[in-house]
């Protein structure tokens, strides 16, 4: 993930965890949800939300992550139904 934004003069409001952010963005993808209908106990502002989803966006997170999690799972190899 790209660093956090640095406020050069300080203030404002500490940034909001990361895991935070991309829990609020997973609820966004896999619900169908628009931004401004996040539930509140997500503990993130859907402007907030979004902006980080752009941010991460532009620097190519997703197809990284995506990529990620193919090369884990072919090196995991076949799911094995059989044994319960």
């Amino acid at each position: 993930m790209p660093p956090a934004r640095v406020r050069p003069l300080g203030g404002g409001r500490a940034n909001i965890d990361d895991e935070a952010v991309f829990d609020a963005i997973g609820c966004v993808l896999t619900t169908g949800r628009v931004w401004h209908h996040l539930p509140r106990c997500l503990s993130a502002s859907e402007s907030t939300v979004h902006r980080r989803f752009r941010i991460w966006s532009d620097a190519g997170l997703w197809g990284r992550l995506h990529l990620r999690l193919r090369k884990l799972h072919a090196e995991a190899g076949p799911v094995n139904l059989s044994q319960s």
